[in-house]
C-alpha cells in the first residue's frame, strides 16, 4: 500500500499485520491526543515500546498542521477496539478541543490522498462498518470523548476541503 508522500515518516516499532488481500480501507477515523505528548516526536513515543499507548494510529498530526506517518497503510492499526478496516489519525488536541485550521487542512489533504491512493468516499462515517470519515467513539468503547463533540462537528469541512483538492489537484501552500 504505501507511505504517504507529504508526510515525515516516523516508523513505530509495534507488531504490524499487512491488510488482507485486496482489502482496502474503508476511511479514516479522527482521534485525539487528550493532551498526550502532542508533538509528533511524542507521540511516537507514546505508541513505541515502552509508551503508555501500544495501539498506534497510522498517522498524527500537530496543531500546526505537520503531519507525520507512524504505519504504512498497508498494514492495519489497532487504534479501533472494534475494526481494523480504516486508517487512523492522532490530532494533538484535548477533550472540548476543535482542530486548529492547519489540522483541517492536513486532514483534508491527506483524505484527499486517501482518496487517490486507496479509493476511500467523500462520505460521513457514523458507525463501524460505514464508509467515509468516522471518529473513534462511533462505537462506544469508552472513549465518548475522542475525538469529542467540536472535532466531529467538524467533518463535513474536513470532507469538502478534501473534495476541493481532489478534484482541483491543489494542496495547501503551506507545504
Amino acid at each position: 500500500m504505501a507511505i504517504c508522500p507529504f508526510a515525515y515518516w516516523m516508523p513505530v516499532k509495534t507488531k504490524q499485520e499487512q491488510r488482507r488481500q485486496g482489502a482496502e480501507p474503508l476511511g479514516l477515523i479522527l482521534h485525539i491526543s487528550n493532551s498526550r505528548r502532542n508533538t509528533l516526536a511524542g507521540l511516537l513515543a507514546t505508541f513505541s515500546p515502552g509508551g503508555s499507548n501500544p495501539f498506534p494510529s497510522h498517522f498524527g498530526v500537530q496543531t500546526d498542521g505537520k503531519l507525520g506517518q507512524f504505519i504504512d497503510t498497508k498494514y492495519h492499526d489497532w487504534a479501533e477496539e472494534w475494526s481494523t478496516k480504516y486508517i487512523s489519525i492522532e490530532c494533538a488536541a484535548s477533550p472540548g478541543d476543535s482542530l486548529t485550521v492547519q489540522q483541517l487542512y492536513t486532514v483534508a489533504t491527506l483524505y484527499a490522498w486517501l482518496y487517490e491512493e486507496h479509493s476511500v468516499t467523500f462520505d460521513l462515517a457514523n458507525k463501524p462498518g460505514d464508509a467515509g470519515l468516522g471518529y473513534h467513539s462511533m462505537e462506544k468503547t469508552g472513549h465518548t470523548s475522542c475525538p469529542g463533540p467540536n472535532v466531529i462537528a467538524q467533518r463535513p469541512s474536513i470532507l469538502s476541503i478534501a473534495q476541493v483538492m481532489a478534484f482541483s489537484q491543489t494542496t495547501p501552500s503551506y507545504w
